[in-house]
């Protein structure tokens, strides 16, 4: 009768809440196991020395942290490459193990700077249409007039965008970025094709030295990608590898950042073909750009300009790579990475690259930090004054070479 079925509901109801309260126990351990994980894996430091300060900054975890608004609490910085690399050789440095896969490690430095100079022209796009407000149709030539570019080997992606806009009238009109995102997507498909018919590696990457981890003590990393797998771990692990790589570059201040990320033995050479890739690619350590750049990549390979309703975030893709890796490491080891962390900012490292920061920490105190950096200062400053005479006498010889004045005896026109 109605004793029973009100038994059964107060039995039902104190099920459901028994269950609540295991799930809620369950995620507390388990918060604690990580919490307890991640505090044992974690080096605090405190370091006067400016650069690796800036290190820490703009590192991949840090930017990454920023951007997803989340703890750096495991490694976020990876590289895909189609090869294996390995430091059996003359100099103990990672390198491809076969002739072929040498030829594949230079296609693929060509490729992944194709795809940073296309998001490059993005960003500058992007920036020049929020600069210009509202308007309501568009043109490629009104859009490549607005933008300012830091050099002038933008020619060949300012002609591919005009092409595409041209053959996308009305969509180009409505949204000048559709034709950014479709630049970017073909150096995403080349990317893909790349990566077919060779044996893909994921590899952790030490943010210390920006190099991948490979080795005994490593293992199972690099982890081998099988090839139904390849094209999805790409589409999100790509905009990691962009970000990776705009920070190696930016610490460089030159391609030869991406040599040692992805063939470390070639470092300090950079081929000819990466040069020429790279052309007019500016190679700093600017927050802002990386962030705008990693987006935009993002939102294309996610399709963010199409209206698709189900859309990844970063932080979701990073749960992804986490998970697949989490396949293999399945004690989440993580290659017995250490999180290193220094004023607030922290990335990820090896033992060995723990002890470097500490000795090179160690070399500072607060007092030598401030008079190294005043005199790094006063440096500046005194070449920045030897730049404007310099500057100004350049100026007054022109000045004078224009109105052929030569006024025997003047020693202003020696140089």
């Amino acid at each position: 009768g109605k004793r029973s079925q009100s038994l059964e509901k107060l039995v039902r109801n104190r099920q459901s809440d028994c269950a609540a309260h295991k799930r809620n126990r369950m995620r507390a351990v388990n918060e604690k196991s990580k919490n307890e994980w991640l505090q044992s894996r974690t080096v605090n430091i405190h370091c006067w020395n400016f650069d690796m300060l800036k290190s820490f900054h703009f590192s991949t975890s840090e930017i990454l942290r920023k951007l997803i608004d989340r703890e750096n609490t495991l490694p976020s910085c990876f590289v895909l490459l189609p090869y294996k690399l390995s430091s059996k050789n003359k100099k103990a440095k990672l390198a491809p193990t076969t002739k072929k896969d040498v030829e594949r490690a230079e296609r693929m430095g060509v490729l992944l700077l194709s795809l940073a100079k296309a998001c490059s022209f993005g960003v500058l796009v992007e920036e020049a249409i929020e600069k210009a407000g509202p308007q309501r149709k568009w043109d490629a030539s009104t859009v490549i007039e607005k933008v300012t570019f830091p050099s002038d080997k933008y020619e060949d992606l300012k002609d591919e965008f005009t092409q595409i806009a041209a053959d996308r009238i009305e969509a180009f009109r409505q949204d000048p970025l559709t034709a950014v995102h479709s630049l970017i997507e073909r150096r995403y498909f080349d990317l893909r094709s790349f990566f077919k018919d060779s044996k893909t590696f994921l590899y952790l990457v030490d943010e210390h030295s920006g190099v991948p981890l490979v080795g005994p003590a490593y293992e199972p990393y690099p982890l081998e990608i099988s090839e139904s797998a390849v094209s999805k771990i790409l589409a999100k692990v790509l905009p990691f590898m962009h970000c990776c790589a705009m920070v190696v570059r930016g610490i460089s201040g030159s391609v030869s950042g991406v040599v040692r990320l992805i063939f470390e033995a070639a470092y300090p050479h950079v081929p000819p073909s990466w040069a020429t890739a790279a052309a007019g690619l500016q190679h700093a350590l600017d927050e802002d750009l990386i962030m705008r750049e990693l987006v935009m990549l993002h939102r294309t390979l996610t399709g963010l300009n199409s209206t698709a309703k189900s859309r990844r975030s970063l932080g979701d893709d990073l749960d992804f790579l986490r998970d697949a890796c989490a396949k293999v490491d399945v004690s989440g080891d993580f290659a017995k990475m250490q999180r290193v962390h220094c004023g607030g900012s922290s990335f990820w490292t090896t033992s060995k690259g723990v002890e470097l920061i500490q000795e090179e920490c160690g070399k500072y105190d607060f007092k030598q930090a401030l008079e190294i950096q005043a005199t790094l200062e006063t440096k500046l400053k005194s070449q920045e004054q030897v730049i404007k005479q310099l500057q100004d006498k350049v100026d007054w010889l022109s000045f004078r070479k224009d109105l052929n004045l030569n006024f025997p005896g003047d020693s202003s026109v020696s140089t």
